[in-house]
């Protein structure tokens, strides 16, 4: 009973935090002069049929549901405040048990309270979440009643001091609130608070920076409770203006659910930094902690009309730092190119269970993207295994992606798109793919139409194994 009165209190406490934040949003936004900000609002709609709308394994009915999708975007970037406000609701009539209204928002206010000194950071994100990575995870439209996917609701405010002197000195001192809600019920909330320090100094003529860092976190889920700390000494040294090695000694301090014996002790890592030119970054490292060693690589490599990225990292995680890491609405398509956030919100969908605990993250990213004048195309490969600490299966998921675009004229685009991914934990495997293509035209400035066919083939030994096709017609406009 104290655990369900709890969830029910962080869930009210999560909902009040979130709407005190709106509330002072929009405060700042009515008291504000109007040429001192950005504001663009319009809508879509979309009529959607799909002829297996409950994801049935044999038995899938045709359904017809029609979306309506207002948007709003409202920016600030000047003086000592930054405000960003990107918010999508869906409105939906049509279907059986269809979700009627569904929202999407990724907002952020930055303020300096002291010039050059004090920080206030503040951010709410209303995104949608696979509940687990095994189940099916078909599209992102209303027709998706499968009860795999729950909306998570999360804040952050976080103060903080910092300062940077004149001789590369410098200092940080943070700390951080932050809570999390679902919409699901099954799905764990959690509260969780923290703080940061760490101070550097530049020695040898700014070619060598020593610094001393410490931070800590604690979470509380409906369920459990953990604890994260680590104090950590660093040297680097500049050797020359694209070379540059780095090196770390220190300790942690863990206190979470573990089948091992221990679970903190001593942390080691080295590094080095290559930049032989502004299009070129490279850099490598090995870290030695209580689960082991591993080795880390981060890689970003620049073309006239291409960009590979490549990374790779183990490291001690949990869900609720999976959310946080994650925004509601990307920036940038397949390819790797800028889109307008506000014609074209591409959701940021986690193929990760949510779930409780910690875990060890592994995580590898391969991206690739050629344009041409009329033509893109973009590559995107990812692998993550989490294995849990308190002896649960490991869960493994690898994503390709896909993705081509056309322009077929000067108003029209033709897109292409192959997803694929693989899921398991122990014996239970899934297997989902989706075939994309669509077509778009600009009617003008403000207004386009466009066409999209979607066919999903989903083959598992937990859960539904089915095949789906979909159709949308859907109308985009500003106001």
């Amino acid at each position: 009973m104290d655990m369900v009165m709890a969830g029910v209190r962080r869930k009210d406490h999560c909902r009040l935090v979130a709407c005190g934040l709106s509330a002072c949003v929009a405060f700042s936004v009515t008291q504000a002069q109007a040429r001192d900000w950005k504001t663009e609002a319009g809508f879509s709609v979309s009529s959607i049929y799909s002829d297996n709308g409950s994801s049935d394994d044999e038995s899938g009915s045709s359904e017809f549901v029609t979306k309506v999708s207002p948007n709003l975007l409202i920016k600030r970037d000047g003086g000592r405040a930054r405000f960003s406000f990107i918010g999508s609701a869906e409105l939906t009539a049509g279907g059986e048990d269809v979700d009627r209204f569904s929202p999407r928002i990724s907002s952020s206010f930055d303020t300096e309270l002291i010039e050059n000194f004090a920080y206030l950071d503040t951010n709410l994100q209303v995104s949608q979440r696979s509940i687990d990575a095994l189940g099916p995870t078909n599209g992102d439209d209303p027709l998706n009643r499968n009860s795999n996917r729950t909306e998570t609701y999360t804040y952050r405010i976080e103060p903080y001091l910092q300062k940077t002197y004149q001789n590369g000195n410098r200092f940080k001192l943070a700390t951080f609130f932050q809570g999390q809600e679902s919409s699901d019920d099954s799905v764990s909330g959690a509260d969780t608070s923290g703080a940061e320090f760490e101070v550097a100094r530049e020695l040898a003529g700014s070619k060598a920076t020593v610094s001393l860092s410490a931070d800590y976190r604690d979470t509380d889920t409906d369920n459990s409770a953990s604890s994260f700390s680590t104090i950590q000494a660093g040297l680097g040294y500049q050797f020359t203006e694209h070379f540059a090695l780095t090196g770390t000694i220190g300790r942690e301090n863990n206190d979470f659910e573990t089948v091992r014996d221990t679970n903190d002790g001593r942390i080691w890592k080295v590094g080095a930094v290559w930049t032989p030119s502004s299009r070129t970054r490279l850099n490598v490292g090995y870290v030695d902690r209580f689960f082991g060693s591993t080795p880390t690589l981060e890689l970003s490599h620049k073309l006239k009309r291409s960009v590979l990225t490549l990374s790779y990292s183990r490291d001690l995680s949990d869900s609720n730092s999976l959310i946080e890491g994650q925004s509601t609405f990307s920036d940038r398509d397949a390819a790797g190119d800028p889109v307008d956030p506000f014609t074209q919100l591409v959701q940021q969908l986690s193929a990760n269970s949510v779930t409780e605990g910690a875990f060890i993250n592994e995580k590898l990213k391969l991206g690739w993207s050629v344009s041409g004048r009329r033509s893109k195309f973009g590559l995107d490969i990812s692998y993550s295994n989490l294995d849990y600490e308190d002896g649960r299966d490991d869960e493994e998921v690898s994503e390709l992606g896909l993705s081509f675009s056309r322009q077929i004229s000067r108003v029209s685009t033709l897109n292409v798109g192959l997803i694929g991914t693989r899921s398991s934990r122990g014996a239970e495997e899934a297997d989902e793919y989706e075939l994309r293509l669509g077509w778009d035209r600009r009617l003008d400035d403000d207004t386009s139409v466009g066409f999209l066919y979607q066919f999903i083939d989903r083959d598992a030994n937990v859960g539904d194994s089915y095949q789906e096709n979909r159709i949308q017609l859907r109308f985009t406009t500003r106001l």
